[in-house]
């Protein structure tokens, strides 16, 4: 009997503990989809920002930062930018 409770005890605690586990990898990967698109503005002020030198890794940054689903806009946005200069 003691050995069934035991078992029980140890059972609601993993199940627990997984389910906790499983409810903060949920969270993390819907938190890193609201990321925001920058928008043309703030991809212009932040291109503008940056030296000659430090274009080309400020550029590579805002396309790596932006989320997946939106690389190739932004990297076509990042492109038209620099090119409109």
């Amino acid at each position: 009997m003691l050995e069934s409770m035991t078992a029980n005890i140890i059972m609601n605690t993993i199940m627990k503990t997984v389910g906790t586990i499983a409810l903060a990898l949920c969270l993390v990967g819907f938190s890193s989809l609201a990321k925001e698109t920058p928008s043309a503005d703030s991809l212009k002020a932040t291109l503008s920002a940056a030296t000659a030198p430090e274009l080309p890794a400020t550029a590579a940054k805002l396309v790596k930062d932006a989320p997946a689903r939106d690389r190739e806009a932004t990297t076509a946005a990042v492109v038209k930018n620099r090119s409109d200069h």
